[in-house]
């Protein structure tokens, strides 16, 4: 998701897919994410997964379709400003750049493929967890 938007934003001087402190910060937390569902007991492990893919891919939709629709990006500050965009909602989604909505459905496809061969765990590994928290810290403090 982020390599794409990444990609898909070059034209307005975002970070380049080539910096590595974006890639660290963004290997950080999917080792995070990843590495948390993994460990856990199988019955919150599709769960959590479920929950942070959710998000992130939620997140990445509408970035890009705001992204493509206005050359920038979404920021919390225009929270204030959503009722007035609600109008062009549905141009937006319309005039939308249609890789945008071809990497949405490779997501889904994944998401789905990702959820049967998802292993089921018996136990909580709390070691796994610390070692896997242990490496996000490295990670996200070399990314400053």
């Amino acid at each position: 998701m982020d390599l794409f938007t990444r990609i898909f934003a070059s034209s307005i001087s975002f970070y380049s897919i080539f910096k590595i402190t974006p890639r660290l910060f963004s290997v950080a937390y999917i080792i995070l994410f990843i590495g948390v569902s993994l460990n856990i007991n199988s019955k919150y492990s599709k769960l959590v997964y479920s929950v942070f893919f959710i998000f992130f891919f939620i997140m990445f939709t509408v970035q890009n379709i705001y992204y493509s629709t206005m050359g920038n990006f979404f920021g919390f500050s225009l929270l204030a400003l959503a009722g007035e965009g609600s109008d062009y909602f549905l141009d937006a989604l319309r005039n939308c750049n249609i890789f945008v909505y071809i990497v949405i459905l490779i997501l889904i496809f994944l998401y789905i493929y990702i959820m049967k061969i998802y292993p089921n765990n018996t136990t909580y590994n709390k070691r796994k967890i610390i070692h896997v928290s242990l490496l996000f810290l490295v990670l996200h403090i070399a990314s400053k």
